[in-house]
């Protein structure tokens, strides 16, 4: 590419700044002197138990309390929402997270489904 320019241009264009974007990486956990491997391990940490109290806290509720109907449609919309935004901050790809989202949201409406009658 730079052959077909003239001499000035690549003269110029050799003044210009080359720094990475990224700081060169080798592969290891650390990362200026930071040891990486326990953030990672606190991430997933964080991530599972989000994940578990955001199934068994709704079935809890839909399952012992004595709900009416709109109340028990409230948790399933409340922690839907609050699924949906751990969500994001969690996924990056769109269709993954749409994914997990609706298959979340069938498990509650399975607790809801299967809630006694008052």
């Amino acid at each position: 590419m730079l052959t077909y320019l003239p001499s000035v241009n690549k003269k110029i264009i050799r003044w210009l700044p080359t720094k990475e974007v990224l700081p060169e990486h080798n592969g290891s956990l650390i990362y200026d002197g930071i040891e990486t491997y326990g953030f990672k391990i606190l991430r997933k940490a964080l991530v599972v138990l989000f994940g578990l109290s955001s199934v068994l806290v709704p079935a809890g509720l839909l399952y012992l309390g004595e709900l009416s109907k709109p109340s028990a449609f409230g948790i399933v919309a409340g922690f839907g929402v609050l699924f949906a935004l751990g969500t994001i901050l969690v996924e990056q790809r769109i269709g993954h997270m749409v994914v997990i989202i609706v298959a979340y949201l069938a498990v509650l409406a399975t607790f809801l489904s299967n809630m006694p009658q008052n």
